[in-house]
């Protein structure tokens, strides 16, 4: 029973924490006045690969890294084991990524969409399928993606969480991608594929592309 009252609870706080999404942005000068996070775990964007090694101090890094990739071993809230890899392009920080080594339950998401929330306040974009399911919210540097795979994920419901924690997890992740950078260079690809009139299409194939 007290097992069964903290996940109502938890649901509960959750709902309290989300709000509705809302359609993806570009950057704008209020953004760029309201200050924000500009980087990745101690890093900041545009780092290279030196600049990134000197400030990762918790993290162990993992030998034989791609040439264009750090990748370290570490724990997200003093337990959970997490994949971090630090994204390079053109030699400086673009993406940074948690992945968890062994995901579980439907509860890990719920846990770090509650944290997230509380971070960075309401998110701007929330999407569904039967297998995946993504959380998006905005910085004025940086955007911050909640990815979860797994089987059956149509039966999410907050308001059915004795449902819902039965749900088996195949991948969850947590990316942080420079908004700067992004919007700078798909705009420039706009300017080139103009009479396609693909700009939206570019940028979720760009963003998608990453994300693999």
């Amino acid at each position: 029973m007290m097992k069964r009252n903290a996940v109502v609870i938890l649901w509960s706080i959750t709902m309290l924490l989300l709000g509705c999404a809302s359609d993806r942005q570009p950057v704008t000068q209020a953004d760029k006045a309201g200050g924000g996070g500009g980087g990745f775990r101690e890093a900041s964007w545009g780092m290279d690969m030196e600049e990134v090694k000197a400030v990762e101090k918790k993290g162990t890094l993992i030998p034989g890294s791609p040439a264009d990739e750090l990748i370290y071993k570490d724990t997200l809230l003093g337990k959970i084991p997490v994949r971090i890899t630090y994204h390079f392009k053109d030699g400086q920080l673009r993406r940074g990524t948690y992945r968890l080594t062994d995901p579980r339950s439907i509860m890990e998401y719920t846990i770090f969409r509650i944290i997230l929330s509380r971070k960075y306040g309401r998110h701007y974009q929330d999407a569904w399928t039967p297998n995946m399911a993504e959380t998006i919210w905005l910085t004025p540097e940086t955007e911050i993606d909640l990815l979860v795979e797994g089987a059956e994920l149509k039966r999410y419901s907050l308001e059915d969480p004795e449902s819902s924690r039965s749900i088996s997890l195949s991948a969850l992740k947590i990316n942080y991608y420079d908004r700067v950078w992004f919007g700078h260079s798909i705009e420039q690809t706009a300017e080139e594929e103009a009479e396609d009139h693909e700009t939206q299409t570019f940028y979720q194939k760009l963003i998608g592309d990453w994300v693999q």
